[in-house]
């Protein structure tokens, strides 16, 4: 399995059958594309014991690369946690 195939199923193993919206589901592909982190990562943690609010906010927590802060990565983060964010469950 390559491409996004590898990666869309990276996520739903990574989640399981913890309830997920679509755009939850989005944020978190997103974030598994450009990090590799999905499956040790605390947002997903946070993700399947149903406390999102918390898993929206580790997404500003991967914002360096190289050492430092990257304005590219806080700006893409900001982004995935607004899309998990609009995907809330009510």
């Amino acid at each position: 399995m390559t491409g996004w195939s590898a990666i869309w199923c990276a996520v739903a193993r990574a989640i399981g059958t913890a309830p997920t919206t679509q755009s939850q589901f989005d944020a978190l592909v997103s974030f598994q594309y450009n990090t590799g982190a999905i499956a040790t990562a605390t947002l997903t943690r946070l993700h399947t014991h149903g406390r999102f609010a918390e898993a929206a906010a580790e997404f500003g927590k991967w914002v360096n690369a190289v050492g430092r802060r990257l304005p590219g990565l806080v700006r893409r983060r900001a982004a995935e946690a607004k899309l998990y964010s609009g995907g809330l469950p009510a």
